[in-house]
């Protein structure tokens, strides 16, 4: 039996559904069910709602008079199953939960549409045009791109037309939220000052450190670590950390500074990258360095950090702006349930 029965979307809509970057059609929302029979959600290609299927042209619901139909609430499910659910099991409440977001998502979009629509917003056929072929391109060629939406349950004009409406609530945000956003020159100023440091790639020195417990008065000491040198070059490939030699340390993928270890640096900066060092004597020690690698400072262009932070700060206005927007888009619109599968 069907009954009807309307409700403020206000009072039926408390979660956020709309964001900045929705996933439109089918063959591109993810997989999902909503049977009562537990069920992996990624391992499933072809579910549809139990005791429903082939029936997707069927109106669950209406929108402001629009219609909802069980095609449209399969691929909600579906998504929402791939995205939130995972591999868990689907019980008869979790079912009922899936199907109940998957109509509040259904819902904002479709408000969502209409308005875009209202405001004389529309989506060039050209677009539409390109994203379908790039699917058809990826999915190896027209027959296999019609085989596998067959398999989705879907077709080529319901799939042009969730593109559509991908790019309208797209267009619709960036009119109303994005475009609406401004960072002030000067805070994007005060913010790279006060920040810039972080921004920045410090140099970076890495050395292999070989030290050696010998006299370094002695001057076999001095031949000792040139006969080690050679070693590695010659039979070690250039290794140390291949070495094993009595009353020798060696400390590999070391980063030095010249704050922390002047010394070592300075030698290790007069070396290029695979290199090794004469002997050194470094506080009373003998030393072995190679230099791993040498990064130098980056500092990035001014201009280039602040577009970055204005991104930033835009991304997290959009955030705070993005629940307002939806309550506004709620405002005015009134869903009918028309299926006792929603109810």
């Amino acid at each position: 039996m069907i009954m009807k029965k309307q409700i403020l979307v206000t009072a039926l809509l408390t979660a956020g559904i709309i964001c900045g970057n929705p996933q439109y059609g089918m063959a591109f929302k993810g997989m999902g069910g909503a049977s009562n029979a537990p069920k992996n959600a990624t391992g499933e290609q072809n579910m549809v709602i139990k005791g429903h299927e082939g029936n997707r042209q069927t109106v669950v619901a209406k929108v402001n008079g629009n219609p909802v139909t069980m095609g449209e609430l399969e691929d909600s499910i579906r998504e929402i199953m791939m995205t939130k659910y995972g591999s868990t099991e689907v019980t008869a409440d979790i079912a009922r939960t899936i199907r109940k977001d998957a109509l509040e998502k259904l819902v904002l979009e479709e408000l969502a549409c209409q308005r875009a629509v209202a405001l004389g917003i529309s989506v060039n056929p050209a677009l539409i045009k390109q994203n379908v072929d790039a699917k058809r391109e990826a999915a190896g060629g027209n027959e296999k791109f019609l085989n596998s939406l067959t398999l989705q349950n879907t077709t080529l004009p319901e799939l042009e037309r969730q593109i559509e409406r991908f790019f309208l609530v797209k267009q619709l945000i960036h009119n109303e939220i994005d475009s609406k956003i401004i960072i002030p020159e000067k805070t994007l100023d005060e913010v790279y000052e006060a920040n810039k440091e972080q921004y920045v790639e410090p140099e970076r020195v890495k050395i292999s450190d070989i030290i050696f417990f010998l006299d370094p008065d002695d001057p076999a000491s001095q031949q000792k670590v040139l006969d080690i040198r050679a070693k590695i070059i010659n039979e070690l490939s250039g290794n140390p950390a291949d070495l094993h030699a009595d009353g020798v340390l060696v400390i590999s993928d070391q980063n030095v500074t010249a704050e922390l270890k002047p010394e070592l640096y300075k030698h290790s900066r007069e070396l290029k990258p695979g290199t090794f060092s004469d002997p050194l004597l470094i506080d009373g020690t003998l030393h072995l360095v190679k230099l791993d690698n040498y990064q130098p400072r980056n500092e990035p262009k001014k201009e280039k950090v602040k577009a970055y932070i204005a991104s930033e700060m835009k991304s997290s206005e959009k955030s705070k702006r993005l629940p307002l927007w939806r309550e506004e888009l709620l405002k005015d619109g009134k869903v009918e349930i028309v299926h006792d599968i929603l109810k």
